[in-house]
């Protein structure tokens, strides 16, 4: 049963549904002391006695806390009310994710795409020198809010899956060899194989996986089962991104077959070392311009889309 509106939790004041996952339900809430405007996520009520979910939950709060970068969702409080209910509060964003703006156009343009990615890996920088990989890297998780002033703001969402290097006890039974974990289609090859020792390389290659179809519209593998994904990832080739579209440039397409290497040895060393990659096609006024869904000469339109 979904929580009610009105529903207060603890503090938190429950004002509207604002999305909706395998774990539970996200609102707008509001702290009915303070009156602070913040997001909250409930664990559904069937996950309540599954401890592996509930430590998930804990694990997003103590990543982003033990993190606290400015592209990262400021995570705020975490608990367990009388009747069981357990919750995360976050920051309250306004905009959209990545996967939605890209559901809104074929692909988008180099400048936006880059200044995206930038950011993303400036928070992976910061997780990753705190020993924690995400693992779960992907569009739905990438968000673009309208900051202060207007200015669009990435923030990166969920971290329920992430690795510590320090993981023990409870934590490594989230992580155990066999356990396949994080989203197929941005799935690394090791991580698809052997989800106990990944390293910070896989999410480069979900960064390359993200980067690859923001430019052509397509992701680099693609399969109708799950396993036959996992085989794709693991033993195909992708189309090159230029045989896609030729308009990317030589060298941003370089950065893309860097970060989908099969082997993470072969990939960037570092989220570092792949902004630099990207720093040439960097473009500021990409960050400065607002909300990237309001600027249609950002985005790169459908032709179907274009002719009606």
């Amino acid at each position: 049963m979904k929580a009610a509106v009105g529903t207060v939790i603890d503090k938190y004041a429950l004002e509207r549904q604002i999305g909706e996952g395998g774990m539970g339900e996200v609102y707008e809430a509001r702290h009915t002391l303070i009156g602070r405007r913040c997001a909250i996520k409930l664990l559904r009520p069937e996950l309540a006695s599954n401890s592996e979910v509930a430590q998930r939950l804990l694990r997003e709060a103590q990543a982003a806390a033990a993190i606290g970068h400015p592209n990262i969702v400021e995570t705020f409080d975490f608990g367990v009310t009388a009747d069981g209910t357990t919750y995360l509060v976050m920051e309250y964003l306004d905009g959209q994710s990545l996967d939605q703006l890209l559901d809104e156009s074929e692909r988008l343009a180099i400048s936006p795409t880059v200044a995206i990615l930038v950011q993303v890996l400036s928070a992976l920088v910061a997780a990753h020198n705190k020993g924690i990989v995400h693992r779960d890297l992907k569009p739905e998780n990438i968000f673009i809010a309208t900051g202060r002033r207007g200015v669009a703001e990435i923030k990166l969402l969920d971290f329920g899956i992430s690795k510590f290097s320090s993981a023990s006890g409870e934590a490594l039974r989230l992580t155990k060899t066999g356990t396949v974990v994080g989203t197929p289609f941005y799935m690394s090859p090791e991580q698809a194989t052997d989800t106990q020792n990944v390293d910070a390389r896989t999410d480069l290659w979900a960064a390359g996986v993200i980067l690859y179809e923001c430019l052509t519209g397509r992701l680099p593998y693609e399969a109708k089962t799950y396993n036959a994904q996992i085989v794709q990832i693991v033993t195909g080739t992708h189309v090159p991104v230029q045989e896609l579209e030729p308009s990317v440039p030589d060298a941003l397409a370089a950065v893309v077959e860097h970060a989908l290497q099969k082997q993470p040895a072969e990939r960037f060393s570092s989220a570092a070392q792949m902004i630099q990659a990207l720093l040439p096609y960097y473009d500021k006024e990409a960050v400065e311009v607002g909300h990237f869904s309001l600027q249609p000469s950002l985005l790169v339109s459908s032709p179907d889309l274009a002719q009606t």
